[in-house]
């Protein structure tokens, strides 16, 4: 995923009761999709850095 299409789905993914959850961790980043402070899916997407950790977690909400 380009950085802008990184954006993009950020921006998607926050409204008034949705929110994108993104934790530092000692070996990279955390993302978790919530709605009202609860995680959606109980699904979390790792990755070594905050790009890596985003993209794993956009393409499991929109696979190509």
């Amino acid at each position: 995923m380009t950085d802008a299409q990184i954006i993009d789905w950020l921006e998607r993914q926050s409204t008034l009761h949705r929110q994108v959850d993104i934790l530092y961790v000692v070996d990279g980043y955390q993302v978790t999709l919530m709605y009202d402070g609860e995680p959606v899916s109980g699904k979390q997407w790792h990755g070594a850095s905050l790009r890596e950790a985003i993209t794993k977690a956009a393409k499991c909400q929109n696979p190509d």
